[in-house]
């Protein structure tokens, strides 16, 4: 049995809770990639999961295959490779925030060996009977969000079993406010940090009602935001809307490096009572003098092989507010990179390009993590952009044929005649295979109707094969046949397939007695038939 039962929520915006994560070893709440296999569904986690708390009997939870932990710095010691047995059997395993297909970190769990060699024993005192109440100091998922929604999800994994949760009990360590008020930049927003005088930010302001009475006349106030947009003014018990606004960054907060702001709720009791909010504020770095941006962008969702081509691209941004000259982009794994303009006005942006082949070393990691800077000069006073870091998941190649060789065999075969054989070569491995053939042991010249073939993908080989007086001698026909590919290295289990064939009638005087007469020679050493 697996169980999974966490804690989730926002990461820049409330978790929904409509469904679980992925099945199987991501226990309902991380995501999973069936099989590591490109061509199957991308299966998301919880939603803006923030915290998984997975109980999991078989172990697979623990490891980082099919992707759990997809776009993640730090991994979990099994790393991504597929293990039989699971590498973390009977343990409690703590995965971190995650929304869809990304995150979902491993973050510590119930063992004794955190190296990246295993075995990894779990340090449980029974069998999953031992209370996880809090997590172990240093692995608290960072900005821990004011609101949560909590959810429970299974996962049988090889097992049909019943799972049952009793005597849950959730409750706030503090007791909220009448009316709660988070603010937030908007998630629908990727604002880049830091900001420049000019930008727009925009607000989110989830309001709350957490006490027992309908509140109307229900508002929010900022004091760097006016014009706070609310989809309603009332509010009863246990109901939520969200408000939002717009700031503009001003000169004054360049000169400041960072704008402060905060807001409150409002709203009135039946009784006609104000209630306010504790107050909610976000504070935002801004560009102080010369400064630079950079943001490196890769397709995460492509899954590389050795000897591919990964393409990186990098916008730099001008953040402060002098011209900057000498424009250009650093990669401790890309050589070579070059930008479309090396002088850039205050607020401008360019674009670089640069590419990097994936080896053989970075397959065996299972991934290529770099990380780039950008740097100009503001006259003789040299500008240097934050790091931004960037990881692709690198598969190695596992070559694989399978070969399903057919033939009528309802009826015996007679000598002279062709039986026709049929074979289906499939690629089951996860790359592509070229120069795919078929050798049987009693079939020349079969031929196939595709000759390379993508992951996942058949082809139809078709082969003839005549009768012979001593297959005839034999009784039946048996022959064997091969799958090859990528100038045989690649080859299949083999397939057999047997035929029935007629023996050819003895004439000879005495039936009673093995043939010895030129007449018999086709049948000797076998009994006569009668005639």
């Amino acid at each position: 049995m697996a169980r999974s039962t966490g804690a989730v929520g926002p990461s820049g915006c409330a978790a929904t809770l409509t469904e679980p994560g992925a099945f199987g070893g991501s226990l309902g709440y991380a995501q999973k990639l069936s099989d590591d296999d490109p061509a199957l569904p991308f299966t998301p986690g919880v939603d803006h999961g923030y915290l998984g708390v997975g109980l999991d009997v078989l172990g697979n939870c623990f490891g980082d295959w099919e992707h759990r932990g997809n776009g993640c710095e730090t991994t979990s010691p099994a790393g991504t490779a597929f293990r039989i047995p699971a590498p973390g059997a009977n343990m409690v395993t703590l995965r971190g925030p995650g929304d869809g297909t990304t995150g979902y970190c491993f973050l510590t769990a119930t063992t004794s060996n955190f190296s990246t060699t295993g075995p990894w024993p779990s340090t449980l005192p029974g069998q999953l009977q031992g209370p996880t109440t809090s997590l172990p100091a240093g692995v608290t998922p960072a900005a821990v969000p004011s609101t949560y929604k909590f959810g429970f999800a299974a996962s049988t994994g090889l097992f049909t079993d019943v799972h049952l949760i009793r005597n849950v009990s959730v409750h706030p360590a503090a007791a909220l406010p009448q009316l709660n008020l988070v603010k937030q930049v908007s998630a629908a927003s990727d604002v880049p940090l830091p900001l420049t005088p000019g930008q727009q930010v925009p607000y989110e302001y989830v309001v709350t009602n957490s006490g027992n009475t309908t509140l109307t006349d229900v508002n929010v106030t900022d004091d760097r935001v006016t014009g706070i947009c609310c989809p309603g003014t009332t509010l009863t018990s246990g109901q939520t809307m969200t408000c939002t606004g717009t700031y503009t960054v001003t000169e004054a907060d360049g000169l400041a490096g960072s704008v402060t702001n905060t807001a409150l709720a409002h709203g009135t009791t039946p009784g006609g009572t104000m209630v306010d909010s504790p107050p909610s504020e976000v504070t935002l770095p801004v560009q102080r003098g010369p400064g630079l941006r950079l943001e490196k962008t890769v397709d995460e969702d492509r899954v590389y092989r050795a000897g591919d081509e990964v393409s990186y691209t990098y916008t730099v941004t001008n953040t402060g507010p002098t011209e900057l000259t000498g424009i250009g982009v650093t990669d401790d794994r890309v050589d070579g990179i070059t930008c479309q303009a090396t002088t850039l006005a205050p607020g401008a942006s360019t674009t670089c390009t640069g590419t990097y082949t994936v080896t053989q070393q970075d397959a065996e990691r299972g991934n290529v993590i770099n990380i780039a800077f950008a740097r100009g000069q503001s006259g003789a006073t040299t500008v240097e952009s934050p790091p931004d870091t960037a990881r692709v998941d690198v598969v190695t190649n596992r070559p694989a044929l399978r070969i399903e060789k057919s033939v009528d065999d309802s009826r015996p075969y007679r000598v002279g005649e062709r039986i026709t054989y049929t074979y289906t070569v499939t690629n089951t491995g996860n790359t592509e295979l070229s120069d795919v053939t078929v050798v049987d042991d009693r079939v020349t010249d079969v031929t196939c109707r595709a000759t390379t073939l993508a992951p996942g993908a058949s082809t139809t080989c078709t082969g003839t094969y005549t009768v012979t007086e001593a297959d005839a001698v034999a009784g039946e026909i048996t022959n064997v046949a091969v799958a090859t590919a990528d100038n045989g290295t690649v080859r299949s289990e083999p397939d057999q397939a047997t035929v029935q064939v007629e023996s050819k009638p003895c004439h000879g005087k005495d039936c009673h007695k093995p043939c010895h007469g030129k007449d018999c020679e086709p049948c000797a050493d076998q009994r006569c038939e009668a005639y």
